[in-house]
């Protein structure tokens, strides 16, 4: 079931209690009809004249004065769980998958069915599920991998094991997650084993000793980032061994930890605290732009799509940043307008338009392209009155009595506002 799109919703006009047809004359409703004119047209020339006597001028090139977007936080206990969820899934039809460990939610961001494991079944979900075509549900258990069954009475169970190759000794393995792509499910765990499975195939090791951070592909090739270490290895094909493409002098630092495509032949990476970067599949270079909030020193824990040119990313201990191609911000949701938006694990974007974001205490639901932006949290003061004025290209505030200077960030997106009002004066 898809969320609503507000676009789509036609309200029907609330006549007052008073005004109704069989009460009230023709000529009252005409008196009626004729003040609203008259107040509208009023409000327009009021408006008219103050724009002709200097209204606010449009922000200059290279600035950007864009407020939070429109979003919802979601904690577990309204998605009807009792634990924090560990996984985010878009289904294929529309619905959204949430996961945690013994319950799965499917929801359309505002009514949600929740089934629970039985209590006699011990075992549980560590982290990740696979879904297939169809929408149904794989995870790992010890030493198996196992697709997830539905009942009528609103229970899970775990059927049609699949045990992990006994000669390689990991009979007791966990494989916590799972990487899906067209042709081949890539699961991985604590053990360090890395392995190929989907339903109809037998599970096949591929590389071992690796702690994977981020594994994605490019073109045909594979690419395993090693968490400990910080080193980007190629799989090398019908071999359980890797090239190292990374430099000898890779540091944890440069632990790949989020990816996207940004064309057929490039990939964009976030790394744990080395900024953004651009990979061809041989070399790896800076992504450009001046943003702070997209530099050094941050972990990317995932990247994510969200139209032509437009990125997302769920940066630890930040937030959500939208961003373009040239590395420009265009929206930010950071952790001021809701502390749970600071541990933002996973991103998905669904075609109606809704940003869903994995957080350690439950899920937001973010508009992207958002129609309304929020300024409030921006300001140090209330909003009672407030009213916008240009001064040399920035943007200032008066509101309540206090003058707000805007602050900017390097690549000129507006962060917030400082007070810089004279002593004394109101």
């Amino acid at each position: 079931m898809l969320t609503p799109n507000p676009s789509m919703i036609v309200r029907s006009p609330q006549r007052p209690l008073d005004a109704s047809p069989t009460r009230c004359p023709r000529i009252c409703r005409n008196l009626l009809f004729s003040s609203l004119w008259l107040s509208i047209l009023l409000g327009l020339c009021r408006a008219n004249a103050w724009a002709g006597s200097g209204a606010i001028l449009a922000a200059p090139p290279g600035i950007v004065e864009n407020g939070a977007p429109a979003f919802i936080v979601l904690g577990s206990e309204a998605m009807g769980l009792s634990l924090a969820p560990s996984d985010l899934h878009l289904m294929p039809d529309g619905r959204i998958l949430v996961v945690a460990a013994r319950e799965i939610s499917f929801g359309d961001g505002v009514r949600w069915e929740t089934y629970r494991c039985p209590a006699g079944q011990e075992q549980s979900i560590t982290s990740q599920v696979a879904v297939d075509a169809n929408g149904r549900l794989y995870a790992g258990i010890r030493g198996q991998l196992a697709r997830i069954d539905f009942n009528p009475d609103a229970s899970w169970t775990f059927s049609h094991q699949v045990a992990l190759p006994t000669d390689q000794g990991f009979q007791s393995a966990f494989m916590d997650n799972v990487v899906t792509m067209p042709h081949q499910w890539f699961w991985s765990g604590s053990s360090g084993m890395i392995l190929t499975w989907k339903p109809g195939e037998t599970p096949r090791v591929i590389a071992q000793g690796y702690t994977v951070d981020r594994l994605f592909a490019l073109g045909e090739d594979i690419f395993i980032s090693e968490q400990s270490s910080g080193a980007l290895f190629r799989l090398q094909k019908d071999t359980t061994t890797a090239e190292r493409i990374s430099a000898p002098n890779a540091a944890p630092s440069d632990a790949v930890s989020a990816a996207v495509a940004l064309g057929p032949t490039e990939m964009l990476l976030g790394t744990s605290a080395a900024g953004l970067m651009i990979f061809d599949g041989k070399n790896l270079r800076p992504f450009g732009g001046k943003s702070e909030l997209l530099g050094k020193g941050r972990r990317f824990n995932d990247l994510c799509s969200v139209g032509e040119g437009i990125y997302a990313a769920a940066i630890d201990t930040l937030g959500i940043v939208i961003f373009d191609r040239t590395g420009r911000t265009l929206q930010v949701l950071d952790r001021t307008l809701d502390h749970r938006l600071s541990r933002v694990q996973r991103l998905t974007y669904a075609p109606n338009g809704v940003l869903w974001a994995l957080l350690n205490e439950g899920v937001a639901r973010v508009q992207v392209p958002s129609r309304i932006s929020y300024f409030e949290p921006l300001l140090a003061s209330g909003l009672e009155y407030a009213k916008p004025v240009r001064h040399d290209g920035r943007l200032w505030v008066l509101a309540d009595g206090q003058a707000m200077r805007g602050v900017y960030y390097a690549d000129g997106y507006l962060e917030r506002f400082e007070k810089d009002t004279p002593p004394g004066r109101f």
